[in-house]
């Protein structure tokens, strides 16, 4: 039996992701977990598997994902390697 594959908006996966509980302490918190997890999710599904490429990729995509995702802060930071 073959299923049907289940189309997700990022919309629906940011609002699912937003009720997760936030571990990390206030004073550190930069971006919101909900937000980071949506990245996170949607940059491995666009193929970019490591730290870095999921992190670029993100850095790409800020001004149109980012609010979708729940974020008003749209700078990303990453850091290379030297």
């Amino acid at each position: 039996m073959q299923s049907t594959p289940r189309l997700v908006s990022l919309t629906s996966l940011a609002a699912a992701f937003a009720s997760v509980a936030d571990p990390r302490r206030r004073a550190s918190v930069t971006y919101p977990l909900g937000a980071l997890l949506t990245l996170v999710v949607s940059a491995i599904l666009a193929n970019h598997t490591s730290v870095l490429a999921i992190a670029e990729w993100g850095r790409g995509k800020r001004l149109i994902c980012w609010p979708i995702w729940g974020s008003r802060r749209v700078a990303l930071r990453v850091n290379r390697p030297s």
